[in-house]
């Protein structure tokens, strides 16, 4: 199978007589074409995400342009194209797709280890493949325990008698009917909720996968689930789990089996002419990747986060237009301490056009400052070669509003997805030295 590798905002053309630049791919006319039919079938569906920009370039003709979201699109059994992330100082392929793959767990939560052994051979295998292997990795130690299995109640009125005779039920709807037994019985099943969603998953990955070695695996793995239902409502099962000494080892695949069957955090689409695509928005992708190492990072020093957290309004009166920061870090009173956005976008080393940071997103934070009261706000982007000079120090901006006592200072800071040793050290320290001022002032 080939596999075309591009970048998100590159172009995508059938053009033959490219200009020579990084930026632009061909790809033979009827992939295109595949793609484009594609693309506008599916228009009304991503009108509010736009996957893909259809568009013409001088000298070019007719393009289509990646956007900010990654992932694979399957335009034929034979032909793929594999959309990565740009990300600073890695230098081919494979260390992006390593790169991306460590963001990507973020979402499920799975150990790295994991995913580096479904990494040796990255620059071969598509995006989509590396991660159903890793899941395949994840789901083969439950296989080898074996399924768990609990007792199960049902209650019927069946032909023959076994179990526990429901008295009241039976003189109810078996009075003239003596063949009949209504019963309760208990029967020793595998048939659960946890392995209900892992069926579900393997068979969802199955339509997905087109390495032949992932096909084996899965279809190894449903021969053992033969007896088990699928999952009819995934939202309902999920929230029927409760994790304990018997289940344990099935939260980390749960939580992979969650990301494809909510379509948490991606999106997939199925074409009238067989194309098939998985897009993780890199918007959210960076944004859980923050999230996670921050949380991992900041747990020694008695600090917690909650994500996505909707505790406040910019209104109270109506009652309107929820606030919802990426990140909120409390201390170990549950009190604020400060509040983090994580944008995925490139900025610009020019004090001019303000770095390129957007106005709206200065008002969201001034928001979020006033709301919860905290000094100590930051926005992190990732690192570019063009931002190199302030990987460090970042971007300071100070505010005071008039009339009231309140004071915040605003961060700037960069994340080298790159380098997960030195990964949100700074903002790590800004938080703390905020923190410990806060106790300071309170003496």
């Amino acid at each position: 199978m080939t596999c075309l590798s591009v970048q998100e905002f590159h172009y995508i053309s059938p053009n033959k007589d490219l200009p020579i630049q990084r930026n632009y791919h061909y790809i033979d006319a009827r992939y295109f074409d595949e793609l484009e039919h594609f693309i506008l079938e599916n228009q009304n569906l991503t009108s509010d995400m736009p996957f893909f920009k259809l568009t013409t370039r001088r000298g070019v003709g007719k393009v289509v342009q990646a956007q900010n979201f990654v992932g694979t699109i399957q335009l034929s059994p034979n032909f793929q194209i594999e959309i990565l992330p740009k990300i600073h100082g890695t230098s081919g392929i494979e260390e992006t797709k390593k790169c991306l793959i460590r963001m990507l767990n973020s979402m499920a939560d799975i150990p790295h280890q994991i995913f580096n052994q479904a990494n040796n051979s990255a620059e071969e295998m598509p995006l989509l493949e590396i991660y159903i292997m890793s899941y395949l990795q994840v789901v083969s130690p439950i296989i080898k325990r074996g399924l768990i299995r609990t007792y199960l109640q049902s209650v019927e009125n069946q032909k023959f008698f076994k179990g526990k005779l429901l008295v009241t039920e039976q003189i109810r709807y078996n009075h003239s009917r003596k063949e009949r037994f209504f019963v309760e019985t208990e029967e020793y099943s595998g048939n659960i909720s946890e392995n209900k969603l892992l069926k579900s998953s393997l068979n969802y990955l199955l339509s997905l996968t087109t390495s032949r070695k992932n096909k084996i695996k899965i279809k190894q793995f449903l021969a053992v689930f033969d007896k088990i239902q699928e999952s009819q409502n995934y939202k309902a099962d999920f929230q029927a789990i409760c994790y304990n000494r018997q289940n344990s080892h099935y939260k980390k695949a749960l939580g992979m089996a969650r990301v494809f069957l909510e379509e948490k955090g991606f999106a997939s689409f199925n074409g009238e002419t067989g194309v098939k695509a998985v897009l993780f928005p890199m918007e959210k992708l960076f944004e859980s990747f923050v999230s996670k190492e921050l949380e991992k990072l900041i747990i020694r020093d008695h600090l917690a986060i909650k994500s996505q957290e909707s505790k406040y309004r910019l209104f109270d009166d109506p009652d309107h237009f929820k606030l919802r920061p990426d990140i909120v870090v409390y201390d170990n009173q549950k009190q604020p301490v400060a509040v983090l956005d994580a944008k995925w976008k490139k900025l610009l080393n020019n004090p001019r056009k303000n770095y390129g940071i957007s106005q709206a997103d200065m008002y969201q934070m001034f928001a979020y400052a006033h709301q919860y009261q905290v000094q100590t706000v930051i926005v992190l982007y990732p690192l570019t070669e063009e931002m190199m000079a302030y990987r460090e120090t970042g971007l300071q901006f100070g505010s005071h509003v008039k009339g009231d006592a309140f004071t915040f200072t605003l961060y700037i800071q960069f994340v080298d997805v790159n380098d997960p040793t030195n990964l949100l050290i700074e903002t790590r320290n800004t938080i703390l030295n905020k923190k410990y001022l806060f106790e300071n002032d309170s003496l």
